[in-house]
């Protein structure tokens, strides 16, 4: 659960890097993506993933499906899901921008995580994602800590994230998970 254990560094939970650059990761995500019946269609462009959009994916339903894909490179086990809920969080009277899971100009229909090192993934819808977590970020703050992360390259201002169990927001959605060794 979120807050115990080992805590992972905020560099493991942001990768700036653009799918596209990087091939050995992105035939992993396809692989992945393959095994539950779907298909990468393309990868974003540059303006497509500052919007959110790292893939477009087809599926038996639905294609051209938006994907923001979450890259994470260690696998901590504690079962909870990195949640921004800064982008820019708001300090020393400049004005902060809400984290990609409660913006409303993120144009993703649904958020994937990959485990780098477990090959694990979790794919929620990101409306479910994004409805949930307006009514809940309060009460999440305050159960699992807000962590932040000073962003160096890019003007030096702080972002914030929430570990949030996954079991937590199975309560309100459907999450789907597995491995690569699942099928």
């Amino acid at each position: 659960m979120g807050g115990q254990g080992e805590q992972p560094p905020m560099a493991n939970y942001v990768e700036d890097k653009r799918l596209a650059d990087d091939p050995k990761t992105l035939e992993e995500i396809k692989a992945g993506l393959a095994s539950i019946g779907a298909s990468v269609a393309r990868t974003g462009t540059p303006a497509e993933d500052r919007s959110g959009i790292d893939l477009f994916v087809d599926t038996r339903k639905l294609d051209g499906v938006r994907i923001d894909v979450k890259v994470r490179g260690r696998d901590y086990g504690q079962g909870d899901l990195a949640l921004e809920s800064w982008s820019i969080f708001p300090v020393n009277g400049r004005t902060g921008r809400p984290g990609w899971t409660v913006d409303p100009e993120h144009q993703t229909d649904a958020v994937l995580w990959f485990f780098t090192d477990t090959k694990r993934f979790v794919l929620i819808a990101y409306r479910s994602l994004r409805s949930v977590a307006t009514v809940h970020l309060d009460e999440w703050r305050e159960r699992f800590g807000e962590r932040f992360n000073k962003n160096e390259t890019l003007g030096g201002y702080e972002s914030a994230w929430i570990p949030v169990p996954i079991s937590e927001l199975e309560q309100y959605m459907k999450v789907k998970q597995w491995t690569l060794s699942d099928n």
